[in-house]
């Protein structure tokens, strides 16, 4: 077997060792993934048990091997279990999967930068969860706007919450640009 020695080991083995910082962003892609399963019970559908089992033990695997294409499934199974169950109504709750998977690719993508066994620094952590911070608020930006605009009967609403969207990540691309340039 090749690969860093994190990935030969036992997954319950990897789950559970290194540092505090891998364990606790470990935690947090499987937690964010397993309420992203079962926040569809707040939209008053019935959550597939199951599947949200099936979901969380992708997550785990995906958390000790984060360089894997698991990750991407669990995202995919995420997304796809609330489009299908829920309906139209549940606008109100659709924010609680979109920053279920913004926590599951954030946790993922930080996870993967090192070595499986070093610990992340913690200016590197402050600075993922500033980022992750920008796009969750974005996030909930458009979800707001999406809530005020799905009462209007106007048609093109979808297509304002997109540029919205797009408007808003433009905006925290320019001011990220600016804040690499300052720290030059």
């Amino acid at each position: 077997m090749t690969g860093p020695t994190t990935y030969r080991m036992p997954l319950g083995e990897s789950l559970t060792s290194g540092p505090w910082s891998r364990l606790m962003l470990r935690a947090l892609v499987i937690g964010a993934a397993l309420v992203g399963m079962l926040g569809v019970r707040w939209t008053g559908a019935e959550p597939d048990a199951v599947l949200s089992l099936v979901v969380a033990a992708l997550a785990v695997y995906a958390s000790t091997r984060p360089d894997s294409p698991i990750g991407v499934i669990v995202v995919g199974i995420i997304v796809l279990n609330w489009f299908f169950v829920t309906d139209a109504s549940a606008l109100g709750w659709s924010v609680v999967p979109a920053l279920c998977v913004l926590l599951v690719h954030a946790g993922l993508a930080a996870l993967s930068v090192s070595p499986p066994q070093s610990a992340l620094p913690g200016p590197f952590l402050v600075r993922w969860a500033m980022h992750a911070g920008v796009v969750g608020v974005a996030t909930v930006v458009v979800w707001a706007l999406a809530l005020s605009l799905g009462g209007l009967d106007q048609p093109g609403h979808v297509l304002l919450t997109a540029l919205g969207f797009v408007a808003l990540v433009a905006v925290a691309v320019v001011l990220g640009q600016r804040a690499a340039v300052k720290d030059v």
